[in-house]
């Protein structure tokens, strides 16, 4: 028994220890309402620190870094092309990566995948999978919304995320990036999210009437 249990402890200690998957963000650029591809991509930064984007002072963000995270942009009333392009390298130089476009597509969102500087056209993404084998060169994703109509009254919100978890809902679209070398993965997904905003007469009056049920209240204890 003691022989067998040092066999066992042997075979442990000569397995190879699983290391920590590297997410390494090398290109990543953000655009609304344009879409130039001879932009420079490199700027430097975190995509888990970049703050909300205001369209209104600038359609065009990029950065260069390392991590993941969660990027959101809102949207004033008017209409919108929102798009953002990610070149992630999975424990590596990204050479050999593929891709896997998971869930559906909702309403006016697009995507592509392809290599670095090939991601995007002079146009809006054409929501085709150009790395669903193991292969291509240095994966990049692209992920957006085209024709986003926020109308007066309300806000538009546009998230991008970069995970190392699929979404909890099989239908919500995603891209999926793994490194067949060692099969660990992230998972790139967007969302938009058209919410009503309160006029300030709404909010006096809901204000009013609360006031008016709590002194009501307070009158009927005493």
């Amino acid at each position: 028994m003691r022989f067998r249990l040092l066999l066992v402890l042997a075979a442990l200690s000569l397995a190879p220890m699983a290391s920590a998957a590297t997410y390494s963000l090398n290109d990543w650029c953000f655009y609304v309402n344009s879409l130039d591809i001879n932009q420079s991509c490199n700027s430097g930064g975190d995509l888990a620190n970049v703050p909300s984007a205001d369209p209104g002072t600038t359609d065009l963000l990029h950065l260069q870094g390392d991590g993941l995270g969660t990027l959101t942009v809102t949207l004033a009333p008017g209409n919108y092309n929102v798009f953002a392009i990610f070149n992630y390298n999975i424990d590596g130089n990204g050479s050999g990566e593929y891709a896997t476009a998971l869930g559906n597509l909702a309403v006016g969102q697009v995507y592509s995948v392809n290599t670095e500087g090939s991601v995007t056209t002079t146009g809006p993404l054409d929501s085709t999978n150009h790395c669903a084998s193991p292969g291509c060169a240095d994966v990049a994703v692209g992920l957006g919304y085209t024709n986003v109509d926020v109308p007066i009254g309300s806000v538009g919100t546009v998230t991008f995320t970069a995970s190392t978890t699929a979404p909890t809902d099989p239908n919500t679209f995603s891209v999926q990036q793994t490194n067949p070398n060692t099969t660990n993965s992230l998972n790139l997904t967007s969302a938009l999210q058209i919410s009503a905003v309160p006029e300030p007469g709404a909010m006096g009056l809901m204000g009013g009437g609360l006031g008016a049920m709590l002194l009501l209240l307070r009158r009927r204890k005493a």
